[in-house]
């Protein structure tokens, strides 16, 4: 017995969005299951390309006619996932969340014109394509739309080195001052500092250049509380030569620390010219933070 017409389009739509659904928790896990810490945008793509692709492959042959209109509702559950990201993160690489989405989109689509013409050119080409953003395009993306430039005074704050010795706002002008804000229990946190040991190893023998790794208590991780010790210890495991400090909270609270792991820039005159949020492994952090710390030597020679 054959179903109604309204109820086998329907039935259809449903499945469309299932298939969806299983592609957007692939995305969400792949950064786990390759042993990441934090995002790598580039396996989250990859698994975007592969995952709706594959979702319009299966889901191609029945339901909407319209080929983008099947390519949208298959595509539906990840766009809103990115929209839920862009809503949580705000302008946060805003860019390559929106691109996240379109490939979702486009992929999808693929997928459904690959099933429906029986031919994998359209396919290849795509997945081709996809791959050469990813490879290329997405980590200067990501680099770009990480760091938020800013203009402000610095808020009064002191941090305190992990033998208890203060490091305040007087103390740091006239440098140009990398503030690493992160807790012990933050992976991304873990993920990112060698990152800005390379960049402090670059800049350790020029005197107008600070760089200090902050373990703040600004941000609760659900487990032990911060303290100097736990921080002392957890960069000797790490076996990180840069300067690390200790903040209770009132320091990275100054600086609307709300996410870890976060750095803060400062130039010379004590304004706060930087901010970067998050930790993406491949928008290779050492080379653009060094790149915007030589930016600022400049402006004041």
């Amino acid at each position: 017995m054959q179903l109604p017409a309204q109820i086998r389009s329907v039935l259809a739509v449903a499945f469309d969005l299932l298939a969806g659904v299983i592609a957007t928790a692939f995305v969400l896990e792949a950064p786990s299951r390759v042993g990441l810490h934090g995002f790598d945008f580039r396996v989250m793509y990859a698994a975007a390309a592969a995952g709706f692709f594959c979702a319009g492959l299966l889901r191609g042959k029945s339901g909407a006619a319209n080929l983008w209109l099947k390519g949208f509702l298959i595509s539906a559950p990840g766009l809103a996932g990115v929209a839920l990201l862009i809503w949580d993160q705000g302008r946060l690489r805003l860019i390559v969340m929106v691109g996240l989405g379109v490939t979702a989109l486009l992929l999808a689509a693929a997928g459904v014109a690959t099933r429906r013409r029986k031919s994998w050119r359209v396919g290849a080409l795509s997945l081709a394509a996809s791959a050469l953003v990813i490879l290329v395009v997405i980590p200067h993306l990501s680099s770009r739309s990480a760091f938020t430039e800013e203009w402000h005074p610095a808020p009064s704050f002191t941090v305190y080195t992990f033998d208890g010795r203060p490091i305040n706002n007087a103390d740091l002008r006239g440098h140009v001052v990398v503030l690493a804000f992160w807790a012990t229990w933050c992976g991304p946190c873990h993920a990112e500092l060698p990152e800005v040991e390379r960049v402090y190893a670059r800049f350790k023998s020029n005197p107008e250049v600070v760089v200090i790794a902050v373990d703040t208590a600004a941000i609760s991780g659900g487990g032990p509380d911060e303290s100097a010790d736990g921080g002392k210890t957890s960069m000797a495991r790490m076996q990180l030569d840069l300067p690390g400090a200790f903040d209770g909270g009132e320091a990275g609270r100054a600086f609307g620390v709300r996410a870890l792991p976060m750095l803060v820039v400062l130039d010379r005159d004590g304004n706060v010219r930087l901010t970067h949020t998050g930790f993406d492994v491949s928008e290779h952090l050492d080379a653009a933070l060094s790149a915007q710390i030589n930016s600022l030597l400049q402006r004041h020679q």
